[in-house]
């Protein structure tokens, strides 16, 4: 196969977070909807909306009682905001042993990883498109923690599913204690598209964070709404690869699927050597095996099915 540069190159590996004008100008609430929505979704589970995946991740914590004494579990490559939001609240550890109290299982790319864990386990499904209840906790996790920001491109927005009815309303309960960071953090948020320094002062606090606007909710609500679309969307462009010559490392899971395909380096004809920074460590289930190196081809809705065609056309 000839060696071509790779027309994937232009997408970032989730979708961009895009906001309404008029999303900014909500006055209602909707937070107790998107929760209701999420539970008649994954009829069983309970749904506590949170303003992004990290500030799910100490509140979990803080709900266990976690303290800086206490190891967290936590996989090796975890990216910066995993490991600061553990931080906050007790020490984070790549190392697995009995002293940890928690472990976080993170389910890379939208793609299921096994984790034997005595402790309480927080699935970290952060980027995974669940299409039904059976798709939930893998582990049989305690929580489980969504990006909505990364899965459906809203500009904020975390999501905590619990097994336990006692445990969502507990989390629910602690939510309301939390420091109202103000419209001015939101705001920095919104900067931080357009600003990598804005970014950071949004980033460094956001774990804390407790509270949402109702812009937010409005911003997150009306895209949640189109979550058929995003999964046929996503069905459509894995059975077109699952059918080419590029193969993912791992197979997505029925009802969990991924947010890109990782090839492995050595199967890709386009142009990795010569463009290390697209290469990314892939961790294997159960993470008892050594990282692979892989190229992710973002297959989320940013990404039109012509480009896949595309690459697939030149390299079938």
């Amino acid at each position: 196969m000839r060696c071509v540069k790779s027309p994937m190159q232009a997408y970032d590996i989730w979708p961009k977070p895009k906001m309404n004008l008029s999303d900014l100008f909500s006055v209602v609430s909707l937070s107790k909807y998107i929760e209701e929505f999420f539970e008649h979704r994954y009829h069983g589970a309970y749904a506590v909306f949170m303003p992004s995946g990290r500030s799910a991740i100490t509140l979990i914590l803080q709900h266990l009682g976690i303290s800086r004494r206490d190891h967290v579990w936590i996989p090796p490559y975890s990216s910066h905001c995993v490991v600061n939001a553990v931080g906050y609240v007790g020490t984070p550890s790549p190392q697995k042993n009995d002293s940890n109290t928690v472990g976080i299982c993170f389910h890379q790319w939208g793609f299921v990883k096994k984790l034997s864990h005595n402790s309480p386990i927080i699935e970290d499904s952060v980027v995974s498109l669940i299409t039904s209840v059976g798709g939930l906790f893998p582990n049989d996790g305690r929580f489980e923690i969504l990006s909505l920001s990364k899965i459906f491109a809203s500009i904020c927005g975390g999501l905590i599913l619990c097994q336990r009815a006692k445990d969502a309303k507990a989390l629910r309960d602690l939510r309301v204690t939390r420091k109202d960071l103000g419209c001015s953090h939101f705001l920095m948020r919104l900067l931080g598209q357009i600003s990598s320094k804005a970014y950071s002062y949004w980033s460094a606090v956001e774990p804390l964070n407790g509270r949402t606007t109702a812009g937010l909710e409005a911003n997150v609500w009306r895209k949640i709404g189109t979550i058929d679309q995003i999964i046929e969307d996503r069905q459509i462009k894995i059975a077109l690869l699952m059918d080419s010559s590029l193969k993912s490392v791992e197979q997505p899971s029925p009802a969990r699927l991924p947010i890109c395909w990782p090839v492995d380096i050595s199967d890709t004809p386009f142009g990795i050597e010569q463009n290390p920074s697209t290469v990314r460590h892939m961790l294997m289930s159960g993470y008892s095996q050594n990282p692979r190196k892989v190229y992710p081809i973002p297959i989320h809705q940013d990404v039109p099915v012509s480009h896949l065609q595309t690459l697939v056309g030149v390299n079938g």
